[in-house]
């Protein structure tokens, strides 16, 4: 790829970013050496994905093919992508404790979650990605702007060690026993339901990456 004084330009203009933002992004890049540069044939040349999976000390077992040449929404798809590597671990660690607990824990009401839709807190995806919450909002929202993630209000009835609803004449009592959920909790009719993470459903497809040896 080659590199010349509108290059940035064009770029920055693809990816509907400033001037300044993409100059100081291809810095960093070379910087971790995801980009190194040929001077004397001015040149910039890309590192293959699996030396960038070395690099980061990633497993390159799957990847997402990203087959658009326009760019304005590759904010939103790399948001979806990270959402549903986060929402595959979450499943299959939700998978693990159903099948060893059927306790009547406001995390464990399963029957209340469809097939395709999946609980993820903001929490979870903050400390997977290694950032804040207010970031992981904003690529859970990015995401869902992709349209290859969609979304869910999740706020079920709470039960009882029965599996029975709890009526609302016991919304205080649970309030001073469990102030940790108070605020979550809402009253419909004669029972008492809490709000818990979305619900999140994911399009995105991997595809296994194969090396020629």
């Amino acid at each position: 790829m080659k590199y010349e004084t509108t290059g940035v330009s064009a770029w920055s203009s693809d990816i509907e970013m400033s001037e300044k933002w993409t100059r100081g992004a291809v810095k960093w890049l070379i910087k971790k050496r995801w980009i190194t540069v040929n001077t004397k044939k001015k040149y910039y040349r890309i590192i293959s994905y699996k030396q960038l999976c070395k690099k980061l000390k990633l497993e390159p077992l799957a990847a997402v093919l990203f087959e658009n040449d326009d760019y304005t929404d590759f904010k939103q798809f790399l948001s979806a992508t990270l959402i549903t590597d986060c929402l595959k671990i979450k499943k299959l660690m939700n998978r693990k404790n159903q099948s060893v607990s059927r306790m009547a824990d406001t995390n464990m009401n399963w029957h209340f979650y469809s097939k395709d839709f999946h609980p993820l807190a903001i929490s979870y995806i903050a400390k997977r990605l290694g950032i804040c919450n207010s970031r992981a909002n904003k690529i859970k929202k990015w995401a869902i702007e992709s349209k290859m993630v969609f979304v869910k209000k999740n706020i079920p009835f709470l039960i009882n060690s029965q599996g029975k609803k709890i009526g609302i004449e016991h919304l205080q009592a649970i309030k001073l026993s469990s102030p940790l959920i108070a605020g979550r909790l809402r009253t419909n009719g004669k029972y008492i339901k809490i709000v818990e993470s979305d619900l999140l459903q994911s399009f995105i497809i991997t595809r296994k990456k194969h090396y020629k040896h």
